[in-house]
């Protein structure tokens, strides 16, 4: 199983390396919402919840 660091690092280089073709596109897309959701299944926001909470107010 990867990190939560190697995860961003694959969803950094998918999101901005384009597909050459149509259905390497549609796979680019599928991985994408892959990783998004392994990232997710990974974070624990209940563990995590005051650091995201001041995530979420530094950015407003």
């Amino acid at each position: 199983m990867k990190t939560c660091r190697e995860l961003y690092e694959e969803l950094e280089y998918r999101e901005n390396t384009p597909a050459k073709n149509w259905a390497g596109s549609m796979a680019r897309v599928g991985r994408i919402n892959q990783i998004k959701a392994e990232i997710s299944q990974q974070i624990d926001v209940v563990k995590h919840k005051d650091a995201i909470l001041k995530m979420l107010e530094s950015s407003h």
